[in-house]
């Protein structure tokens, strides 16, 4: 087996991302983009829509600001939006690859094999490459929770000053990006640090301060005193109950959930993770308590524990490797390189396999219609307002895609008399609406563009001639 397959798996896992990035260009949650991509755009061009979040300073501005040096700078090239938005995702999809050098590397405490199957997994399973450019919290932090995992699940005796001070590092990233995370750095400390204060935990708060630091500054430049964001997140969410305002789903939903997203598969996933505690515990057992705080949590959602998902496919992968050898003794047969060929296509062909059915099919191209209709509103030179009549801010592109610094209004009221009042209604010229709704503003509007056939639920836009007036009555989306 050949030691030097790291470089084909990154060949691989990069031509994988940046397909998935250039095909299918999507906004998975409403957070993807106004939690970062619209905060970057605001940042960098002086206008967006700022959510409740960063009016109460309840996130961090580090992320959003570092995205919005990289705005400023690709806009001295082009105007477009797709320029810079394309080059943050590649740039997120980069960092990704810190996932499947940490499989490769956990594997390759075990055998050259192990590394092949966990760096061939994180570089090409289609949950793994979804969330690999996406701009959300939980993804990012995700790369680091697994970075730490690699680095802390080696023997005792290999844990030098170096790997501990990484280690503390890269669990302090994962928390201050994600706090969520927490409970599975802790585990993940825990094995580390064991009862070694001085060896161990205090290499790893060495590594863990700068980061906190670059993170506490960051808040006291921007909300006015050190972590406030955390501060502020523990006060809306856990004092004031803001996250379970957003709804509740039972214990078991993220499990019925995964268990629809994995179908048939899962079975196989779940006898491989079992096959895992004996030699791979702490991937499990990290994973583990991801899950297990956001079960508590009232308001759920898959993205929440995509970070543990991954930890659990890293360690299938390589509970996999050790069925192989298994089989392979017992049947006394094949070459190894034959075997390890088999192994590697099974995991690809179940992965192609579960993307594109109905449970996860949809995440390739959500929001796509609002990103493809927001960059052809970019180009329209007419444009002085847009009104959302079908859609609220917060489903759209916000001003990350649309680029244009025009007042963008809400439409509540679709009764008849409030339909008769957007029909007069003169702040805008441009309506953001479903094909069923054209009816209600003709002839006064053209239908001038429209995303993929879907019948009535089609996006469209409808353009009036003329300008805008300035209607103090209608507050814009800000």
């Amino acid at each position: 087996m050949p030691r030097a397959s790291l470089p084909w798996i990154l060949l691989i896992a990069v031509a994988m991302r940046v397909y998935a990035v250039l095909a299918w260009p999507s906004l998975l949650h409403p957070d993807e983009n106004f939690q970062s991509l619209e905060q970057a755009h605001r940042l960098a061009f002086g206008y967006g829509v700022t959510p409740w979040e960063f009016h109460d300073g309840v996130r961090s501005l580090l992320i959003p600001w570092l995205l919005s040096r990289l705005f400023a700078l690709l806009a001295l090239f082009s105007a477009a939006p797709a320029s810079y938005l394309l080059a943050a995702h590649l740039l997120l999809a980069a960092l990704s690859l810190l996932t499947v050098v940490a499989a490769y590397g956990a594997g390759q405490q075990h055998s050259a094999r192990h590394a092949l199957i966990a760096g061939l997994v994180a570089a090409t399973w289609f949950q793994i490459v979804n969330f690999a450019d996406r701009s959300l919290s939980e993804a990012i932090a995700a790369n680091f929770l697994i970075a730490a995992v690699a680095l802390a699940g080696v023997p005792p005796a290999r844990y030098s000053w170096r790997r501990l001070l990484w280690l503390g590092a890269c669990l302090a990233m994962c928390v201050a990006i994600r706090t969520d995370l927490a409970p599975g750095a802790l585990v993940v400390a825990c094995w580390a640090g064991g009862l070694r204060v001085r060896q161990h935990w205090l290499p790893m708060l060495l590594g863990a301060v700068p980061v906190l630091l670059i993170f506490g500054i960051c808040d006291w430049l921007t909300w006015g005193r050190p972590f406030h964001s955390y501060y502020a997140l523990f006060d809306a969410d856990l004092l004031h109950g803001v996250l379970a305002g957003q709804g509740t789903q039972p214990f078991s939903w993220l499990y019925i959930d995964l268990a629809a997203r994995w179908g048939g598969a899962g079975l196989l996933l779940l006898g491989l993770l079992l096959l895992s505690l004996r030699r791979y515990p702490l991937w499990v057992l990290t994973a583990a308590a991801v899950f297990l705080i956001h079960s508590f949590i009232g308001h759920k959602e898959y993205r929440y524990v995509y970070p543990a998902v991954a930890c659990l496919l890293i360690a299938a992968a390589m509970a996999s490797v050790d069925l192989m050898e298994a089989m392979r003794q017992a049947w006394a047969g094949g070459r190894e390189r034959t075997w390890t060929a088999a192994l590697a296509s099974g995991w690809l062909a179940l992965s192609a396999l579960l993307a594109i059915q109905p449970a996860n099919a949809g995440d390739w191209t959500a929001r796509a219609d609002h990103i493809r209709l927001s960059f052809w509103l970019y180009g329209q030179p007419q444009l002085c307002g847009l009104m959302l009549y079908d859609y609220a801010w917060f489903n759209t592109g916000g001003y990350a895609y649309l680029h244009r610094r025009v007042p963008m209004y809400e439409w509540p009221d679709h009764s008849p008399a409030g339909q008769r009042r957007a029909l007069d209604d003169g702040a805008a010229n441009y309506i953001l609406l479903k094909r069923a709704s054209f009816g209600n503003f003709v002839p006064r509007y053209v239908l001038r563009q429209c995303d993929q056939d879907r019948g009535d639920e089609t996006m469209c836009v409808a353009q009036r001639p003329g300008g805008c007036a300035n209607r103090a009555g209608l507050p814009a989306v800000q």
